[in-house]
Order: C-alpha cells, then structure tokens, then sequence
C-alpha cells in the first residue's frame, strides 16, 4: 500500500475529513488530497505531524509497497529478530495430534506461498541436520529467483507513470472528503 493511501486509511479509521486534518496539520485541504493521491510526499517532518494528528505512531505510515522478493527478505528479517518457527499445515496436524505443538501464531502468506514453501523445505534441511544452521542462514541471505529457479519474482509495484495516470484519471472522482 502506498504512503497515500495509508494516509487515506487511517484518517479515515479515525473519522477525521481531509479539510480537518489539513487544518490541524496547518496544511491546505489541496495539499492532503495530493499527498493522499501520491502525487506529493511528505516530508518526514510532516509526515510526524501527520502521524501525531491522527494518533498512530510513525512507522505504521512505512511504505509497504515492496516485490515478493523483498517481502520475503523482510520475513527472513523477522524471523531471525523474533526467533521464528516455520511449520506447515501438515507439520501443525501432527503436532496437534500428538500434543506437542508449541504455543504461537501460525501464519501463512497466500501470495507468498512458493517461497514460503521453499523456505520451509530449507528450514527441513536445517532441522534435520541434512545441511548446517550456517547454510541456512546462507540461503536466506542469497534468497533470489536465481536461488529457486523454478520461481519467478512477482513485481506487484505499479510503476510511477502508471499510478499518474490512473490518479489523473480519477481527477475527477476526488473522494478526498470521505
């Protein structure tokens, strides 16, 4: 999602019409609707004050309009930070029928299914002893379509011209007040 639409969202979330927000964030009622339609970025100054206005902390405004290759990098990231445990839906059957499943939250990322599948298969390897915790970590690092050839990395980014057009031709349909 873009750092505009984010914006859209949580203002909306909080109830509060663009002309507010403007106002409380001393800016034009133009200027937000810019900004919400990615035509403008804000700078990160504005982008706290736009953060303290409507009352969400500044990393949930991160740009989360990334490749599948970077969704999974940023997975690998979490992973090793919060001490992640990978587990299928066969692997969680199992555990649940002989009582041995660890308590958590069990996540599966639907568009991300291959690499989650080939990371699973990887992590297998790990876990068995078949390769070492080093080649793992390894793999996650090198993680690349080159690494899974049978793979294709799928850009869900629109380009920038795409977006102006789309956005220009919805101009008129600014649902900015919403």
């Amino acid at each position: 999602m873009t750092l505009g639409k984010t914006i859209k969202r949580l203002r909306k979330q909080r109830g509060m019409k663009a002309s507010v927000l403007a106002k409380e964030f001393n800016g034009s009622k133009s200027y937000i609707s810019q900004i919400e339609h990615d035509k403008r970025k804000p700078s990160q100054e504005q982008l706290q004050k736009i953060a303290d206005t409507l009352g969400y902390p500044l990393c949930a405004f991160d740009d989360t309009e990334y490749d599948d290759l970077v969704a999974m990098h940023r997975l690998f990231s979490i992973y090793r930070k919060y001490e992640g445990v990978l587990e299928t839906d066969e692997s969680i059957r199992h555990k649940i029928s002989d009582g041995t499943l660890e308590e958590g939250v069990y996540i599966s990322f639907k568009k991300l299914q291959d690499y989650m599948d080939a990371w699973f298969e990887i992590y297998k390897k790990m876990k068995d002893g078949t390769i070492s915790e080093a080649e793992f970590q390894e793999w996650m690092d090198a993680f690349t379509v080159k690494t899974e050839p049978n793979m294709e990395v799928k850009d869900e980014k629109t380009s920038f011209d795409e977006k102006m057009n789309k956005i220009d031709g919805n101009a008129d349909k600014d649902d900015t007040e919403e």
